[in-house]
Parts: C-alpha cells; sequence; structure tokens
C-alpha cells in the first residue's frame, strides 16, 4: 500500500470532501449501495485523476435524525471514522454515507458506527486491509 507522509496520513483533506450538489447526485444515482442500521452507505469507483489516489466522503442527514448539535455531532464521528480507516478503503472511492440515526448510547456511539462502517464497507467489496 502506497501511503502518503506520517504527517498528512490521517488528515481529512479539503480534495477528500464532496462538497457539490452535482457530485451527491451523481454518487446518489450510479453508486452502489448497502443498507444499514444507523446509515446507507452509497459508493462510487472513479478513474485516478491525480498522482495520489483519493477517497472522496460526503454525509448526507436529514433534520429528522434531530436537531443541530445532535447531527453535526453525527457527522463529527463520521468524519473522524472515515479520516482513521481511509486507507484501508480501495483507491479511488467516492463514498456518500446517508445518515439515518445515532445510537442512543452516547459512550459507545462511536464504537457501534466504527463497526458498522467497517462491516458496510466488508459487506460492498471496497475494504482491504
Amino acid at each position: 500500500m502506497n501511503l502518503p507522509k506520517k504527517e498528512t496520513r490521517y488528515r481529512f483533506l479539503r480534495e477528500e470532501k464532496i462538497k457539490r450538489d452535482k457530485e451527491f447526485e451523481r454518487i446518489f444515482l450510479i453508486g452502489n449501495r448497502e443498507i444499514g442500521d444507523y446509515f446507507d452507505l452509497i459508493f462510487l469507483k472513479q478513474e485516478q485523476k491525480e498522482k495520489l489516489p483519493l477517497r472522496r466522503l460526503g454525509i448526507k442527514i436529514s433534520r429528522k435524525v434531530g436537531g443541530a448539535v445532535l447531527r453535526n455531532r453525527f457527522k463529527r464521528i463520521l468524519r473522524e471514522i472515515f479520516r482513521h480507516e481511509k486507507w484501508n478503503l480501495q483507491p479511488n472511492m467516492e463514498l456518500l454515507l446517508r445518515c439515518k440515526s445515532l445510537p442512543k448510547e452516547r459512550s459507545t456511539q462511536f464504537k457501534i458506527l466504527r463497526a458498522e462502517f467497517i462491516s458496510l464497507c466488508q459487506k460492498a467489496g471496497i475494504w482491504q486491509e
């Protein structure tokens, strides 16, 4: 596995964030899906455009999930999971996480969501050790 320098390896880079509605819509329409309890994983393999293979992440969360504080916490947790686990994903993947609900037990939210993220990626066949 070709990893970048240690100081940038675990950062969530600007280029790794999916921002535009057109990108979200493209991934949502033609991407493959895996359904989980707390979020759905929609993924799409892209051709390599740059020297370093990127894994990109977009997060969609409805107001039905909860208030702004809860939604922002959910997004922070998912970004942190992606930041640590992105090098275990196949290169040039675009991931869209559509959030449904946050686990009730606050002390174990990170562990539960991380386990679901890994299991959905393994089911999708985009996880590599």
